[in-house]
């Protein structure tokens, strides 16, 4: 259809205001052949949606800057299944929209599922209506621990140290933007670690676009009931901060599951979603893998 990216580019340039209509309508956005070839192609085919661009502090994934808005996706361990989230729901500050470009697809597995958010708050509400009650009267908080990037046991592997959480080297400046991101408590480690808990997050928002009301928050993603091969160095907590029982948080979890769906990543694939309304998650996979990512206001 296209025979050049610099005509894809001019094309989403001209339809860009449709193709936001689609993304509120669906959720999610997928794009198969089109010749977008390198890292910085993709660059250029997502600048041309003209989305605002912003520096999202707080999150802890691990990544890696490639070229302008584009990164890795992920720099997670490929056995490891990162379970269904809305990007940064928990810090204060998130991106609408996610870009995902597969650069080389995995041997086996690697897929991107998705599902909407508001799916799962109606089956959450039918099938755990005193868990959501809960919720909503407790409130959810996050408690992580940073590691510091420069001690001599750190690993990328899970989650980037401290100092680029926050992008800066320094404490005082990390502790202000640590608190601008959603931290009310923080407290510094012999170890040069940052342990921090956020302020109490609703966990349910009512989108305004859609007026549909969506399970926006990280409850899932950072309770280390979820993963069963050990601890990590993140937890979430009701508002009260007494724990969540994880068996609500599993039930939760097979409901995203079921709601989900997922298209196996050919080369040059495009997915655009949209935060506030679809939730998404990594299955693990054989290498070699690599997508990178975009995330725009």
């Amino acid at each position: 259809m296209f025979p050049s990216a610099s005509e894809v580019v001019e094309w989403v340039s001209k339809n860009k205001d449709w193709l936001e209509g689609q993304l509120i309508k669906h959720g999610v956005l997928f794009f198969h052949g089109l010749p977008i070839n390198t890292a910085e192609e993709f660059n250029d085919f997502v600048s041309a949606f003209d989305y605002p661009s912003e520096l999202y502090l707080g999150g802890g994934g691990p990544r890696i800057s490639i070229v302008g808005h584009v990164m890795t996706s992920t720099e997670s361990p490929p056995n490891f299944v990162i379970p269904f989230h809305h990007e940064l729901a928990y810090v204060t500050k998130f991106p609408q929209r996610l870009f995902f470009w597969c650069e080389q697809p995995a041997a086996e597995g690697g897929e991107t599922p998705v599902c909407l958010s508001y799916r799962v708050y109606d089956r959450i509400e039918k099938e755990l209506p005193e868990f959501l009650q809960k919720v909503k009267e407790k409130k959810i908080r996050y408690m992580r621990l940073l590691s510091d990037k420069h001690a001599a046991d750190f690993s990328f592997s899970y989650q980037r140290g401290w100092q680029d959480i926050f992008d800066t080297e320094d404490r005082e400046e990390a502790e202000k933007r640590a608190k601008q991101s959603g931290t009310e408590i923080l407290q510094w480690r012999e170890d040069g670690s940052m342990y921090t808990v956020s302020a109490a997050f609703d966990p349910v928002v009512l989108e305004e676009r859609t007026k549909k009301w969506t399970w926006f928050n990280s409850a899932v993603l950072l309770h280390p009931s979820i993963y069963g091969d050990g601890p990590r160095p993140w937890t979430s907590l009701y508002g009260d901060q007494t724990e969540i029982e994880p068996e609500y948080l599993k039930a939760v979890l097979k409901i995203m599951n079921e709601e989900g769906a997922a298209l196996q990543w050919n080369k040059g694939d495009i997915m655009l979603v949209d935060n506030f309304i679809a939730l998404h998650s990594r299955n693990s996979f054989t290498p070699p893998r690599r997508l990178l990512a975009a995330m725009f206001s």
